[in-house]
């Protein structure tokens, strides 16, 4: 038994033993296509493994595991059967049943293409995950779950090379999605991708320079530029409100498209103002409006001056130019018309005076000017630091007089000390003496050295 199945003469009947009144010893059909083979090989399991199972096979087919039993006794030529030729059929064989071991993982990588991905609900990043044994051999054939707590995930893919692959989408909530692969003997691995916020689809409107003068009559130009963001895509047509009465504002292009590849553009606003509007500041509104309804406001100002305002100068005398640290120094100017033809320099118009010290220290002043237009510092001013000094008088100018400014320069030099004792200048012989002095210039912290000679010449021991 086993080994080999043991090829016997019988012929193979498929009823033939139920159809049989003998029990024992049983010749088989006395004609048939396949011979009996009896007894199970080494490829069998253990219940064939017995002489009373019984196999067939066509008798010009072999087989590994197919041999034939040897037997004695008084063989006859009679004792043997003619064989037909056989047909001309190919050889063919059973296949062995192999028993085969799967694989078993122990080690799993995990890979993605993005570490980031935008919260779009539509983003996506590959995923690779790599399967290997004891044996660092890859392995296939396996089961795979992928689970994510954020966006979707497909089912992995067996590439038959110890890889697998999958698609991670991105979810719409921003966060850190955790991703886990596990495998069926519960080997997994996590990694983890950024969802951030989708940047919102919309467009944003600036201008350069939303303050302009002009005057009177005149005409200025506002640089308009339009951006799209998170690849908005739209025509927008400009439009301008709110302007003075007689205001023409017109734009160059009035309408403009954006889109993803060419997300900017820029357009100007010309403003064209007539002589008789009003010399103040005036706002004006743009509307930006797209096709699919969304507006943007902005707002710019028209700052007027009248046209005819008349020029002034500003004079500014400083007495002396040059004085000694301590000594004090006057501030006196004019404001002064030069207009064709001239006029009158309101009374009590204001004048600021900014002094700076050669350290950059700033003091300010307010004046105003006389019906003559003259003005001065109410009080001489002592400065208290020596080097150069720079004084500016500024006129900020009125509705009807354009503004002025002039500057100045003074030096202060350090000057001579004159140090005088005040209290009597004898004394009895043997008697005490207090010498009290002042320091002209009154100059703080400063030292003073004092030497007292005898009549002799000498100096006495203090």
């Amino acid at each position: 038994l086993g080994n080999v199945y043991e090829w016997c003469q019988d012929w193979y009947g498929e009823d033939y033993y139920s159809n049989s009144a003998a029990t024992k010893n049983l010749p088989g059909p006395g004609t048939g296509s396949y011979r009996v083979l009896r007894g199970g090989s080494w490829t069998a399991v253990t219940l064939t493994l017995r002489v009373a199972n019984r196999d067939y096979s066509p008798p010009y087919n072999r087989y590994t595991f197919s041999g034939f039993r040897c037997v004695s006794g008084s063989l006859t030529p009679d004792s043997f059967t003619a064989l037909p030729d056989a047909p001309s059929k190919p050889v063919t064989e059973k296949p062995i049943e192999e028993v085969v071991t799967p694989p078993t993982v122990n080690t799993i990588t995990f890979k993605s293409e993005a570490t980031s991905l935008t919260a779009d609900g539509k983003s996506t990043a590959a995923l690779t995950i790599n399967l290997n044994d004891a044996a660092n051999k890859p392995v296939s054939g396996q089961t795979i779950t992928l689970t994510t707590d954020i966006g979707q995930i497909s089912q992995a893919k067996d590439n038959q090379d110890g890889s697998y692959t999958a698609t991670y989408t991105a979810g719409t909530k921003a966060g850190e999605a955790t991703i886990t692969a596990t495998t069926s003997n519960g080997k997994s691995n996590t990694i983890k991708i950024q969802l951030t916020e989708q940047e919102v689809s919309e467009f944003v409107v600036s201008v350069l320079k939303p303050e302009l003068s002009i005057s009177a009559g005149g005409f200025v130009t506002y640089l308009i530029t339009l951006q799209g963001k998170g690849g908005f895509t739209d025509t927008i047509d400009l439009f301008a409100s709110d302007y003075p009465k007689g205001v023409e504002a017109s734009f160059n292009p009035k309408q403009v498209k954006l889109t993803a590849d060419d997300p900017v553009k820029t357009v100007q606003l010309t403003v064209i103002t007539p002589k008789e509007i009003e010399a103040k500041d005036h706002s004006i509104t743009i509307l930006s409006t797209s096709q699919s309804g969304k507006v943007q406001k902005s707002t710019i100002t028209l700052k007027v001056e009248i046209s005819d305002l008349a020029l002034t100068t500003i004079i500014i005398v400083v007495d002396p130019k040059e004085v000694a640290l301590g000594d004090s120094l006057k501030v006196v100017g004019q404001l002064v018309s030069i207009a064709e033809p001239a006029v009158d320099i309101p009374a009590n118009s204001e004048i600021n005076l900014t002094l700076t010290s050669p350290a950059g220290t700033i003091t300010e002043f307010k004046v105003n000017t006389t019906d003559e237009g003259d003005y001065q510092l109410a009080t001489p001013y002592t400065p208290d630091e020596v080097g150069e000094w720079e004084i500016s008088a500024n006129f900020a100018g009125t509705k009807t007089l354009k503004s002025s400014k002039r500057s100045t320069k003074f030096k202060v030099a350090k000057g001579s000390a004159v140090i005088a004792f005040d209290n009597a200048d004898t004394a009895l012989l043997g008697t005490e003496l207090e010498l009290v002095g002042n320091l002209k210039p009154q100059l703080a912290d400063q030292k003073i050295s004092i030497k007292i000679i005898k009549p002799d010449g000498s100096v006495p021991t203090p």
